[in-house]
Order: structure tokens, then C-alpha cells, then sequence
């Protein structure tokens, strides 16, 4: 997780418009805050590897509010329901013996698209183990050359690093003028 600090004119305007209307200050942060993670979106979309592209279908930005306060987040990632299944960007990879379809689920694939795998043995009955903790790990059965990572989210979120305080001061601004002229 990735937390901004807020630069010293947000936090003033986010001030000043709470002041004014608490209700107004919150949605005002709503609108900044999403304004501000579409361009990370666009660009992670832009950089996933689109093999079958469900993983690019899947990704989405969400922006939360808390009732405690104001404090609103926004969230760059692949998309879930509210009880943490994906909804229709899983793919259909094949069935099982049953007769029923298997799907392949962006949701749990994501972060080894974004980080990479390392070495590691597959198969039934295949493990990693050590005969010794001085001797390095020996692998049994079947091997996993491992993935190269190929990052998305992270060069999107570092490329408009710099711009997301310039998008929340825009908006943030004309709501405080719009929120003087009422």
C-alpha cells in the first residue's frame, strides 16, 4: 500500500472546504481523488501483457470514503465483488472431470504477473526439501523454470506520481470557488 502525504496546499483546501460544508468537502475529495487515479489506470491497462486480456479487462479503480472522518481512498486493481470473488473477468481455460468449466481467475494471478515467480517444482506429489539448512534447497520431481516479472501497476503508479497533487489542487480549487459562490 502506497500512502500520499498530503502537500500543504491540499491539506489547506480540503480545510477550507470543510469549513465551509463538511458534505461538500467530501465529495469534492471523492471527484479529486478519482480524477487523480485514472491516469494510473489508463496506464496500467496500457502495460499489461495481453495474452488472453481478461487481466486487462479486469482492472479498475474504486474510490472508498470512511464514515470516521475525511478520509478518502482510491484503488488501482484487478476488480472484485463485495464478497471477493472476481465478477466477469475470469476466463474459461478448460473443464474438469466433472463436466463442469474451468475458469482462470484474474484476481489470483495478478501479483505474479506483476512480480514474477521464482524456480519452483510442480506436479502431484512434488516439493521443495532440504536435506541439510547449511546445503542450498534441492527441488524433487518436475521444475517450474519460474516467470520474469513484467510490472504494470508499479511504473503506471511512478509515472503520475508527480501529477496526482497538481489533479486534486485543480479540483479541490474549483470546488472551494463553487462552494464561496453558494
Amino acid at each position: 500500500m502506497i500512502r500520499f502525504r498530503s502537500t500543504t496546499k491540499v491539506a489547506d483546501l480540503v480545510k477550507a472546504l470543510a469549513d465551509i460544508d463538511k458534505k461538500v468537502a467530501r465529495k469534492a475529495l471523492r471527484q479529486a481523488v478519482n480524477q487523480a487515479t485514472a491516469p494510473i489506470l489508463k496506464d496500467a491497462k496500457a502495460k499489461v501483457p495481453t495474452d488472453t486480456k481478461s487481466l486487462k479487462k479486469a482492472l479498475g479503480k474504486k474510490v472508498k470514503s470512511y464514515r470516521s472522518g475525511i478520509v478518502i481512498v482510491g484503488v488501482v486493481g484487478v476488480r472484485k465483488d463485495k464478497k471477493g470473488k472476481p465478477e466477469k473477468h475470469k476466463r474459461k481455460v478448460g473443464e474438469k472431470k466433472s463436466g463442469e468449466a474451468k475458469y482462470r481467475n484474474p484476481v489470483h494471478y495478478a501479483h505474479l504477473v506483476e512480480f514474477g515467480t521464482r524456480k519452483h517444482a510442480i506436479g502431484k506429489g512434488d516439493r521443495l526439501k532440504r536435506k541439510d539448512r547449511k546445503q542450498k534447497r534441492i527441488q524433487t520431481g518436475r521444475k517450474h523454470p519460474g516467470a520474469k516479472k513484467q510490472p504494470f501497476m508499479r511504473p503506471a503508479l511512478d509515472k503520475n506520481r508527480r501529477q496526482i497533487p497538481a489533479t486534486m489542487i485543480k479540483v479541490l480549487s474549483a470546488a472551494l470557488a463553487t462552494a464561496k459562490k453558494r
